[in-house]
């Protein structure tokens, strides 16, 4: 392992390494791909060429089974094959599949268990989207199961902002890998430099620890491949660790420094902070059926590093403020589908009690075309939170700028029981005869 250092302005450290090259690792995974409604625009027109160069550079003895997930999810591929043998054409058909308005990482729960039952057991899964994710109750559940069973979850992202950081977190938690493929598309050689950068998915780990102290905190990193070059900027006085091992760079001299400064120029980042959130104003808007206020904040983190942005240069603020969702558009969609299946699952869970009386509410985030988020809050058993659940992954979000906050509560009250009429002597007597039912003859 090469490690060079030099000082910075500010007490900085630049530091390069650069792991050997070794023998590449079969793939023998799951390959997941994203096709909820937030693939759109680049990262739809990049699926294509990306898994064609991912499957074109797997080394041999690679097999692949394939899935297209979003809400829920459908097998294309059961079979492990390599990854020659993949018709890619009904898997890029899939974009058009009604998944769900969300991006589940546990609507694959079902496709892991249908694989196993079949004696397919992938060493990993590979995510092929945009680097977004829906968070719900049910993600820390997968997130349970990677690590029982011992998953590596890749990532491998085609849109130009940074993965979700809830994602990036269970990719370096799993010991996967995330790549980039963005800067490879921003080239007039794209092709090549995609096969290149799709080799990172096959390197072995030559590196599987790596860490900085400084400060009173330690920030972990991802795991350097062999074959893979990385340029950081440390704090002053940051220790930097590989396998529990210290690093101690050699000094940069006269010959490597014009090389260093090559190197750094297109790729240095802030280590630990490769992804820094956007300033974005809060902006009111949208629809709130309580009198509060419905931000469009929560930006999306900017793509710093991968797309050769220096440390310290300004950013531009992503445009996450803007045109929000008609108050209208919103409104009609919740009633639309939400109140319908609410109403079934409030039904079901009452099974004729008059004394039943519920309150929930949703809570979600709207943005990309799709559910960023979403949780059923309230006191309420776990087989009606579920079914309030599925209300959510269905709705047709429409496009718009930012992100919309929507809470929107929902009740049902008990029936009081009618009251009861205590009959008198004579009573039915009366009745009868006002009603012209008296039978005829004396009652003994």
């Amino acid at each position: 392992l090469l490690t060079l250092a030099q000082r910075q302005p500010g007490g900085t450290a630049r530091v390069v390494l650069s792991a050997p090259t070794g023998a590449l690792r079969p793939l023998d995974a799951l390959v997941a791909v994203d096709v909820s409604p937030s693939m759109t625009g680049t990262a739809l027109g990049r699926l294509g060429p990306a898994l064609r160069a991912l499957f074109a550079t797997a080394p041999a003895g690679s097999r692949v089974r394939v899935a297209a997930f979003a809400g829920r999810a459908e097998i294309f591929e059961a079979e492990g094959r390599a990854p020659s043998d993949v018709a890619l054409e009904p898997v890029l058909g899939a974009t058009h599949l009604a998944l769900g308005s969300a991006t589940r990482l546990e609507a694959l729960l079902p496709v892991l268990e249908a694989l196993e039952a079949r004696g397919e057991r992938p060493r990993e899964i590979v995510l092929v989207g945009d680097g977004g994710v829906t968070l719900g109750p049910d993600h820390e559940r997968f997130a349970a199961v990677l690590r029982r069973r011992g998953l590596e979850l890749s990532v491998v992202a085609l849109g130009d902002r940074a993965p979700h950081a809830e994602l990036s977190a269970l990719v370096r938690a799993t010991r996967g890998t995330e790549i980039s493929l963005a800067p490879a598309f921003q080239v007039a050689s794209g092709s090549g430099r995609l096969a290149e950068a799709a080799l990172a998915l096959f390197s072995r780990p030559a590196v599987a620890r790596l860490a900085w102290t400084g400060g009173g905190r330690t920030v972990e990193l991802a795991p350097l491949r062999a074959g893979e070059g990385r340029v950081l900027e440390l704090p002053a006085g940051a220790v930097l660790t590989a396998d529990g091992r210290r690093l101690v760079p050699g000094a940069v001299r006269g010959e490597t420094r014009a090389l260093l400064a090559a190197l750094a120029a297109p790729a240095t980042f802030v280590a630990g902070a490769e992804a820094a959130a956007c300033d974005a104003p809060a902006v009111e808007g949208g629809v709130s059926t309580d009198a509060l206020p419905v931000a469009l904040a929560e930006p999306r983190v900017c793509l710093a590093g991968a797309l050769g942005v220096p440390p310290g240069a300004p950013r531009a603020p992503e445009r996450t403020a803007g045109r929000g969702v008609p108050p209208g558009s919103l409104l009609a969609m919740l009633r639309a589908r939400v109140i319908p299946t609410a109403r079934r699952c409030f039904r079901r869970d009452r099974r004729g009690r008059l004394d039943y009386a519920v309150r929930a509410e949703y809570v979600f985030v709207l943005a990309d075309r799709e559910v960023v988020s979403a949780e059923v809050r309230g006191e309420l058993p776990e087989r009606l939170r579920t079914c309030l659940r599925g209300a959510i992954d269905d709705l047709d979000v429409p496009p718009f700028e930012g992100r919309v906050v929507v809470r929107y509560p929902l009740r049902t009250e008990r029936v009081e029981p009618l009251p009861a009429l205590e009959l008198q002597d004579g009573t039915a007597r009366a009745l009868d005869e006002a009603l012209g039912d008296a039978p005829r003859g004396r009652i003994p």
